[in-house]
């Protein structure tokens, strides 16, 4: 038996083709723990199950009927069971989901059942054990996991001769009630396994090969990162780069835990490998990333700096209307402001936003870029080339943002010379 969590996302159990593919990895190594999350798209246009479940719920909230696509959930899970021959009965969770459905009152059980059924469909398959999440993940009154609490009740729930299959995404709250991480949450699930079952490696499998130092959509030169730090992984995360929950990051790395991302179709590749900090040393760039959607709020008015209330005030109403500030970038007499701002919501509430009108306001749509790497924040020569490659650059730059404790650098271009410039800069620069 080899002692590794390992995960699976949506896209590895979307299909029963799939599933078994899966199979046959954790049979291969006898993998002691694995998390699953719940069916993923199978093709362009399906809907994943907990999408589904979402609806149901919305539906029962309007009091409209949610029957049929209750009846499609149940289809894919039965025709998953047809497929891969296994012999289980999952009537009653579907009788308790559809009376909890009609009542409608814990959100959170309903969000969870994807990952809690499709746990159940493998490990009959894997002839594995059972090990419900909500019997050892335990929530505090902040929301956050109580690893010292979850750690005591994982140790009474395993044999560690045995193995099982755990369903990801949720756990319980004080109230022994279902709760669920946000979205893509499974990865947290893995990486808290990771601690309480002491082990040293978690495998992450998914539909990608890795860790890329460009996004391969948009740059055919885009080469796999093989090894990069947990410090590098969260600032490509946070910049767009979007692989991993940001938690499930946090947790590995405050335990020292390495994180190997595979792609579960590609059985032969090793992917990238995630390391504590101190590990990785004597690395140059590690990769370059960025989005679009973003809006620079320029603020111009005499000695600004000053009026520590106006900013409190701004960031106070962004904050009200969940938008994410990326930066704020402070002079004399302006202050700006970078803010993810898809659906140009901004534009139109940027004097509810700003709350005074006699400053000058400009606001300037941009995508951001970041050039991620350990040696960013010291390494002067590697400083120098960057900025060389910026003087280079076709289109204006319309932000530049950097200090001396970041390991990134990262600038603001315009939206319609994302791509080009995103590609110019990985040519120069890797």
């Amino acid at each position: 038996m080899n002692s590794i969590v390992c995960k699976f996302g949506g896209s590895s159990l979307a299909s029963a083709e799939n599933i078994r593919i899966v199979a046959n990895i954790i049979e291969k190594d006898k993998k002691q723990f694995v998390v699953v999350s719940a069916p993923g798209k199978r093709f362009d246009g399906d809907i994943k199950v907990t999408d589904l479940l979402i609806s149901c719920y919305k539906l029962s909230r309007a009091k409209k009927s949610f029957d049929d696509l209750f009846n499609k959930i149940r289809l894919r899970f039965e025709e998953l069971i047809y497929a891969l021959k296994v012999d289980i009965d999952l009537k009653s969770d579907f009788d308790n989901l559809y009376d909890e459905l009609n009542n409608c009152q814990n959100y959170d059980y309903i969000l969870s059942r994807g990952e809690y059924l499709t746990a159940k469909i493998i490990s009959k398959l894997l002839n594995y054990n059972f090990l419900d999440a909500k019997d050892f993940i335990v929530f505090n009154k902040k929301n956050k996991v109580n690893l010292v609490r979850s750690k005591k009740l994982f140790k009474s729930c395993i044999n560690k001769e045995l193995c099982y299959v755990i369903p990801g995404f949720y756990g319980k709250d004080e109230n022994n009630k279902i709760k669920v991480f946000s979205r893509g949450g499974s990865d947290i699930t893995g990486a808290i396994v990771a601690v309480l079952a002491n082990l040293q490696k978690y495998e992450n499998f998914t539909d990608v090969d890795g860790v890329f130092d460009i996004d391969p959509r948009k740059c055919k030169k885009a080469e796999i990162i093989k090894m990069l730090s947990y410090k590098e992984m969260r600032v490509l995360s946070s910049c767009g780069a979007g692989i991993l929950h940001q938690d499930c990051l946090e947790i590995l790395d405050k335990n020292d835990i390495v994180l190997n991302i595979r792609n579960t179709f590609k059985i032969g590749s090793s992917g990238s490998f995630i390391l504590p900090n101190h590990y990785v040393k004597n690395k140059s760039l590690c990769g370059i990333t960025g989005e679009v959607g973003y809006v620079i709020i320029n603020i111009e008015a005499l000695n600004i700096s000053r009026n520590n209330k106006l900013l409190q005030r701004i960031v106070s109403n962004l904050n009200s209307y969940n938008k994410e500030i990326k930066r704020i970038i402070e002079g004399v007499d302006n202050i700006s402001l970078i803010v993810k701002d898809d659906d140009s919501f901004i534009e139109e509430k940027i004097e509810d936003i700003v709350g005074v009108t006699n400053l000058n306001i400009s606001l300037k749509r941009v995508a951001l870029i970041s050039i991620v790497g350990l040696q960013v924040k010291e390494n002067r020569l590697l400083q120098n080339k960057i900025f060389d490659s910026l003087g280079k650059i076709s289109c204006r730059v319309l932000a530049i943002v950097h200090t001396n404790q970041d390991i990134s650098f990262t600038i603001g271009v315009e939206e319609n010379k994302f791509e080009e410039t995103l590609n110019f800069l990985h040519d120069r620069l890797f």
